[in-house]
């Protein structure tokens, strides 16, 4: 993984999810990690495809997984559960 600490600026029209301070947050909590898989809980449309597209741009090996739902749901917008150098980062774009 390289770490360009390169983040989406405000200038991209075309991000409706990610934003610079969730991109920094998402690769302070991804150093180390190699192979992300990432599961979307909820509809939004562009989160999965914008995360995803960053994650890879930063070098990470990413699938996505389906989620239907979480018990119990998530209190924040993005759970990380480490594996080693794999991680399993949970979205759910409506929570803060």
């Amino acid at each position: 993984m390289k770490d360009t600490g390169r983040v989406p600026d405000d200038g991209a029209a075309q991000l409706h999810f990610l934003d610079e301070v969730a991109a920094a947050y998402l690769l302070a909590q991804l150093r180390g990690i190699r192979s992300v898989t990432l599961r979307l809980l909820g509809e939004n449309p562009h989160a999965l495809p914008e995360v995803t597209a960053f994650l890879e741009a930063e070098g990470f090996d990413v699938v996505s997984a389906p989620l239907e739902r979480m018990i119990p749901p998530p209190s924040r917008r993005f759970v990380f559960r480490y594996h080693g150098q794999a991680a399993t980062v949970t979205i759910a774009p409506d929570q803060e």
